[in-house]
């Protein structure tokens, strides 16, 4: 199957745009996917760890849920990077 009988299957499938899944090598799409989520955690713990201090600067306790989201955040980050860095290590091949 050429790359064009390919996208004319897909075509006929989808009734609008094709998901980006689709159109992409098998696990590049997994790959930006988890690296988009690294980026929006990362900016996720910038933000709790912000307005922690600016909190601690206007002489507000710290609240309890701040820390324990600051924390979730900063699982999930740690997850999606070592789901990037396992994505990454893999060789991609596109397919005939």
């Amino acid at each position: 199957m050429t790359a064009l009988d390919r996208l004319n299957e897909l075509e006929r499938m989808y009734d609008g745009p094709i998901p980006a899944y689709q159109l992409s090598p098998p696990g590049v799409y997994a790959l930006n996917q988890a690296r988009a989520n690294l980026a929006f955690m990362a900016q996720q713990v910038r933000f709790q760890v912000s307005a922690i201090r600016a909190r601690r600067t206007l002489g507000l306790p710290v609240e309890e849920y701040m820390l324990r989201d600051l924390s979730l955040y900063w699982r999930q980050r740690r997850k999606y990077q070592a789901e990037a860095a396992r994505l990454g290590r893999v060789r991609y091949v596109r397919a005939a």
